[in-house]
């Protein structure tokens, strides 16, 4: 028995004002700047969480047999039976409960992480011998009082390395203890913490459980890709600090509705108008709610059911103590799920094995029956991929494999997905059983066999004819059937096509050429809406024979697949995977709003499987083995679940069929745009991860080979043909030479970079060509003012002038030369231009709304860009607030913010590592002030306007709102200390943001940071 609970007080978290603190180059405070345990990646993405309808929570008196037996979709557990190691549940048990009778199920072990509790591994009894509750003589530094309400448990100055080098960072940490255990994530409690140490005058405490929380992530998913991550209370963390809501997958709370300040209590009005708006920010942001009410009344239990699940939150009721498996009456957990009681093995993923091959046999390509119970799939006799092949049925209630058709060569189900039409009831398969390859139909008993193409060897000859027909898949309405066809070379030779042809053989129609495109498309599969269709295409590397070959300069053939879809007449094609990578074997989720396939992804040593946006994205791991091939995946009809086949090693070894819970909830899936929604531009800025901003400066060759060099994706620079004294520059060369290059790390065959043009389009610059020598401001009249922050030479404009479209827009304009140079897109500056207050008061004489017009301005240059190029790329700088309106964003494709952790000033003075405000509490207060630099100092006395007197929160409260509607976040902010360009980069890429760190003048070249 665990002598004590710590899940929180029974006070409410305190929900404080973020106190006046004063801005540091980083995090830690200036009185006691800690190092927490060395964190070996930044927080990554945090890995969406499957759908979770209910969850248990019980730390106590566990009984993982029952609580196996039960249909909860997650359960908060203590990793030890009695919280210590002697009896710390084993890596089998607990993929045995992942894998239980009721069903897969999330594990989270609980962890205190804010006060320090007796019965632990950690505890030392000298540290408090007389039990007095004050650390004796010898404790260490970080260890504080007793907490009053919970015996055995002790405050601990959380911040103290020595503190988190316990819970994290070494094999014998507590947190390290949990992931060898095999644990999907954390539930970390007394995150409140902070608020005992506010009260004790230590400003920086929030920002320090936060920094805590955020550095605990990152070393979890280091080690365990989409290790999820679930506070406990103090839900007011995520209102003031963005990246806090960006790390987690969610978050637990108790007392919701019942339980404060007593158990049974209706929890107070007050309470609940602080805790709900904050526990909603979640809800939005596509995280999990696990609201926890301690009361064991029926009545109440229902309320707190329906009102729980009214705002999006997953309810539970239970006893304080939380020692008992408890099941509400009247909301027993949902099985939806199959009772997989024939797997024959578990991983420690969650995945677990389905079928159990005869010996040398192989079974692969599992493929849903339409209402989810079966599993169709080939079983090759003779090894991977090895025939004579058969076509056989799965039972996943009975586990019953049963023989659908057999031939005496091959009869395939290629291609998992859509090889069951619902419509029809009719399977396609591809079958030799005619001396050649071939598509066909059959009822789904096997029965009715139909030859649906008939490429016969004499048609094969014919040029332009492939000689197998193969990889079909039924449209949604079971009239089409869509292919893959491949000329009869090697593979090293092989470029694939896409046809199509109507079910009852009529209607056969190319839809792409391999051969004739110098590519190989493969294995297509119609999207559940009948709109589009996925394949994979492999494009080919440097050649060293004929261009019909697909050869690398190693004389390999290149493994570099991506993905894409296209219009079923075979136009529009659309990238959808852009990072270098093996990505094949792919198939639809039931909502057509998801994509799931098999990758290397991330230099893996096998494939796994991933599922990635149908719009493109970052791709969400659904797999975690390093030793096994996990490829052919399917998804099952109600979204829970994907099949899949694996065996060891990335050799022919015969495989099995696997099951695994998929990664994906609800909430994330129906937040993407669709398709008809995605502008093509903004697809080709979905793989950068990296990218490049300089201007200011001239490009000499030897500048420019640097950034060719580079593993940059993206890089932003000048349109030098437009500065007077530079009217000769080899504009279209450099961007020639740009696009030829590699663009990302560890990439032997890289797509090109994008190059995209810097132009200031709410301000007139006197050193471009369209200026003229007796202008100024006034003169003309749409010149209205100098710039506030000091930049010399660079004028305010009302946008809205004809003279100044038609420099801009007009016959020979600038945005035609940047189209006829090449550039992929526009970086347009200063549409902050209607904010400023020349350009208000012009406007207001004038009768114009600046806002709407710069809406419509950027608008315009658009469409005038994507008239002649329809993936066209606008990314809009600064002016972030304008995320709020949905007409803007959908003109560009990203939004570029500047400063917003650290600024400088104009012409480099200072260049750099002026940090902001954090929070509007220190927005000019004194305390933020006395904490910049003397030159920081200066540059926040000499300009009252400029970002030092706006808080960082203030960009990431809108920046977070259009990430959320959709748009790419690159951000951009002047640090060159080493210390503030990793924080930088490890901040922003927490938000799912693109991070970019030079000095103010953005005239020099930096290394990218990997």
């Amino acid at each position: 028995m665990l002598s004590a609970v710590a899940c929180g007080s029974t006070e409410p978290s305190p929900l404080l004002p973020t106190a006046e603190v004063p801005a540091t180059a980083a995090p830690p405070p200036t009185e006691a700047p800690p190092t927490a345990p060395e964190v070996t990646a930044p927080p990554p993405i945090p890995t969406q969480v499957t759908a979770i309808h209910d969850f248990l929570y019980q730390l106590q008196n566990l009984d993982l047999e029952a609580i196996g037996q039960t249909g909860y979709d997650l359960i908060v557990m203590d990793y030890s039976a009695a919280g210590d190691d002697e009896t710390a549940f084993t890596a089998d048990q607990i993929a045995t409960l992942k894998n239980s009778p009721g069903g897969p199920k999330i594990l989270l072990a609980y962890m205190s992480i804010g006060e320090a509790e007796d019965y632990r591994f950690y505890w030392n009894p000298d540290w408090d011998a007389d039990d007095d509750g004050q650390p004796d003589t010898g404790a260490p530094a970080w260890l504080d009082v007793v907490n009053p309400d919970w015996e055995g448990n002790y405050k601990i100055r959380y911040w103290d390395p020595g503190w988190q080098a316990i819970i994290y960072g070494n094999p014998g940490s507590y947190l390290d203890k949990i992931i060898a255990a095999g644990f999907d994530g954390v539930y970390l409690d007394i995150i409140d913490a902070y608020g005992y140490y506010e009260e004790q005058g230590r400003h920086s405490a929030a920002r320090e459980m936060v920094d805590f929380v955020i550095q605990l992530a990152g070393y979890a998913r280091a080690r365990r890709p989409g290790f999820l991550i679930f506070p406990q209370n103090a839900a007011e963390l995520a209102a003031d600090f963005p990246d806090y809501l960006a790390t987690v997958d969610g978050i637990g709370q108790e007392e919701v509705y019942y339980g404060y300040p007593d158990d049974g209590d209706l929890s107070s009005p007050d309470f609940l108008s602080e805790v709900e708006p904050n526990l909603d920010l979640f809800v939005k942001a596509g995280k999990t709610v696990l609201a926890t009410a301690y009361t064991t009344d029926p009545t109440q239990i229902d309320d707190q059911y329906a009102r729980a699940r009214a705002r999006g939150y997953v309810p539970f009721a239970t006893v304080r103590d939380l020692d008992q498996l408890t099941i509400n009456a009247g909301h027993e957990p949902e099985t939806s799920q199959p009772a997989f009681t024939f797997a024959y093995e578990t991983r420690p993923d969650g995945s677990f094995r389905l079928t159990d091959p005869p010996p040398g046999a192989s079974d692969q390509n599992p493929a849903f029956s339409p209402d989810g119970t079966r599993l169709l799939f080939t079983r090759f006799e003779n090894g991977y991929n090895e025939g004579p092949s058969a076509i056989y049925l799965l039972d996943l209630t009975s586990g019953a494999v049963s023989l659908l058709t057999a031939a005496p060569d091959s009869d395939n189900v290629n291609l998992p997905g859509t090889s069951w039409n619902a419509a029809t009831e009719r399977i396609t398969f591809a079958s030799d059983r005619d001396d050649t390859d071939e598509v066909w139909t059959m009822a789904a008993d096997g029965s009715d066999l139909f030859r649906v193409t008939r490429n016969t060897p004499v048609l094969s000859q014919v040029e332009g004819t492939a000689s197998y027909f193969i990889e079909p898949s039924f449209s949604p309405d079971g009239q089409w059937i869509i292919f893959e066809a491949d000329p009869d070379v090697p593979e090293d030779q092989q470029q694939g096509s896409i046809w199509k042809v109507r079910a009852d053989g009529t209607g056969l129609t190319q839809l792409t050429d391999g051969p004739s495109g110098d590519t190989d498309d493969r294995q297509p599969n119609w999207s559940p809406s009948g709109d589009r269709i996925l394949f994979q295409r492999r494009a080919p590397g440097p050649s060293t024979g004929p261009s019909t070959t697909l050869r690398t300069g190693s004389g390999q053939s290149s493994d570099d697949w991506n993905l894409y879809t296209m219009a079923p007449d075979g136009s529009d094609v659309r990238q959808v995977t852009i990072v270098p990578s093996s990505d094949t074997d792919a198939s639809w989720s039931p909502d057509g709003r998801w994509i799931v396939y098999s990758s290397d992804y991330g230099s893996l040593p096998v494939p796994n499987i991933f599922v990635i946006p149908v719009n493109g994205g970052e791709p969400i791991r659904a797999t975690h083995n390093e030793t096994r091939y996990d490829g052919a995946p399917s998804w099952s009809p109600d979204g829970q679940w994907i099949a899949f086949e694996s065996h060891p090693g990335d050799e022919d070894i015969p495989a099995a069929l696997w099951l695994i819970t998929a990664p994906v909830t609800e909430q994330a899936a129906t937040a993407l745009p669709a398709d008809s929604d995605r502008l093509p531009s903004e697809a080709r800025l979905a793989g950068v991860t990296h990218w490049f901003y300089m201007i200011n400066v001239n490009l000499e060759p030897e500048m420019v080979n640097q950034i060719a060099a580079s593993d940059y994706d993206m890089v932003v620079l000048d349109f030098i043909p437009s500065e007077a004294n530079n009217t000769d520059y080899p504009m279209a060369d450099v961007i020639a030479q740009l696009h030829n290059a590699p663009h990302h790390f560890d990439c032997a065959q890289c797509k090109p970079k994008l190059v995209i043009a810097y132009i200031d389009t709410g301000q007139a610059e006197e050193y471009r060509t369209y200026w003229q020598a007796s202008w100024g401001i006034g003169n003309p009249q749409w010149i209205v003012g100098a710039d506030p922050d000091g930049w010399e030479g660079n004028f305010p404009v009302a946008y809205w002038y004809d003279e100044w479209r038609e420099i801009w827009l007009g016959e020979d304009s600038y945005l035609q030369a940047i189209l006829d140079a090449g550039f992929d897109g526009v970086y347009l500056d200063w549409v902050e231009a209607y904010s400023d207050e020349n350009v208000t008061a012009i406007a207001q004489r004038e009768g114009a709304d600046p806002k709407q017009e710069m809406i419509w301005w950027v608008g315009d240059i658009a469409d005038f860009g994507r008239a002649q190029r329809p993936d066209f790329i606008v990314i809009a700088q600064n002016a972030a607030e304008l995320a709020k309106d949905d007409d803007y964003l959908a003109v560009i494709d990203a939004i570029a913010q500047e400063q917003v952790w650290f600024d400088g000033g104009a012409d480099n003075d200072p260049p750099g590592d002026c940090p902001l405000p954090r929070t509007e509490a220190e927005v000019d207060s004194d305390a933020y002030r006395q904490s910049l630099s003397a030159p920081c100092h200066k540059l926040y006395d000499d300009y009252p306007d400029s970002t030092l007197h706006v808080s960082s929160d203030e960009y990431l409260r809108y920046l977070t709102l259009a990430r959320d509607k959709g748009k790419i976040i690159f951000t951009v902010d002047y640090a060159l200390e080493p210390e503030n360009v990793a924080w930088v980069y490890e901040a922003s890429r927490a938000l799912g943001f693109v991070p970019f760190a030079n000095n103010r003048g953005l005239d020099r070249y930096v290394e990218p940071v990997p």
